[in-house]
């Protein structure tokens, strides 16, 4: 079974990455990976997840380009879905 053109969503947009390119340098600096730490993504991840659940990080706290490639990403899911 193939998954076609129209459902695969590159991010970021146009480009080969991975979710990590979503976020601003500075703010994936100062958020996700501080460069103190050398923990794999799984960990970074969680670490992250947990910190927007305890509300410790909010959507107003990114960048404008952090902002941006995200509102660009789920509005190209919704299109897809």
């Amino acid at each position: 079974m193939a998954i076609g053109d129209k459902k695969i969503i590159l991010i970021p947009a146009g480009k080969e990455g991975s979710i990590e390119n979503l976020f601003s340098e500075e703010d994936f600096k100062k958020y996700i990976n501080d460069k103190s730490h050398n923990h794999g993504k799984v960990l970074l991840a969680l670490q992250f997840f947990q910190r927007v659940e305890n509300k410790e990080i909010k959507s107003s706290d990114f960048s404008e380009e952090t902002n941006k490639n995200f509102q660009d990403l789920f509005k190209k899911l919704n299109e897809v879905m």
